[in-house]
């Protein structure tokens, strides 16, 4: 089962966003997003997750059109970390991650499960210790980390991140890129828009760049970061650097 883009293009306002964009998600993997500010990363993931609806194709989730799926049976599958989640009501971050929980909770409300997988989640992302603190007086970098917790708590095959490690301290970004790779060997598919090439080689089997709107490439990780591709797309040439004891390359602006 896959999550699926089948040649999907979006305008909005007379402004082409993607054009002719395929592009599938599989379980088991992590699929990295590159490309410059507004090459339509997070426009690719929100149209993925059926809040934007393509001008022409479509996206296929449990092998059907995304649009006839309910939306509560959308949530069981697929889960959302946007960019930004803020909210000034005074919800604990245990509060928020139990948000998570509501595609699953019955009429009778919430069970011992929802309450445990919330404790889970919490403690997967590090956001344990302040479960009981009121959520609009954490740190960016906070509340990021317990918004990925309410998303991993809708328990679905596939998990889309819009620049999870964008508000992160170096630890913190290992450490949530790790949770994907973990979720990806429990056999999830997650796709995140990354804008450091280093965590994006590091960590994904998969990289797909765009640029205005088009999908350049979509490959395996060291196959689509090929230099001359990342200077065509960004603008600025790269170094590829074998690191003594790593296994994946790094880059450096040359």
């Amino acid at each position: 089962m896959s999550l699926v883009a089948h040649n999907i293009s979006l305008t909005i306002d007379g402004r082409a966003l993607l054009r002719q964009v395929s592009l599938d998600v599989r379980r088991g993997e992590v699929l990295g997003l590159l490309g410059p500010n507004g090459s339509g990363k997070t426009t690719l993931l929100r149209a993925l997750s059926g809040e934007l609806v393509p001008t022409s194709g479509e996206v296929r989730l449990l092998a059907q059109d995304i649009r006839d799926i309910r939306l509560k049976e959308q949530a069981r599958h697929r889960a959302v970390m946007p960019q930004n989640s803020n909210t000034s009501f005074g919800f604990r971050s245990w509060d928020i991650v139990l948000m998570g929980r509501h595609a699953h909770i019955g009429r009778n409300g919430e069970t011992m499960r929802d309450y445990e997988v919330v404790h889970q989640c919490l403690h997967r992302t590090d956001t344990a210790k302040f479960a009981d603190r009121i959520y609009p007086t954490l740190s960016g970098g906070e509340r990021s980390r317990v918004t990925l917790a309410r998303a991993l708590a809708q328990e679905t095959t596939f998990l889309l991140l819009d620049e999870p490690t964008a508000s992160l301290d170096p630890l913190h970004q290992r450490q949530v890129l790790e949770l994907a790779r973990n979720l990806a060997a429990e056999g999830c598919g997650v796709l995140t828009i990354l804008h450091d090439l280093n965590l994006a080689s590091a960590f994904c089997d998969r990289v797909g760049i765009l640029n205005r709107g088009e999908l350049v490439v979509l490959n395996e990780t060291d196959k689509a970061m090929a230099p001359e591709t990342l200077e065509k797309v960004f603008g600025t040439p790269f170094l590829k650097v074998h690191v003594e004891g790593r296994a994946r390359p790094a880059f450096v602006m040359g």
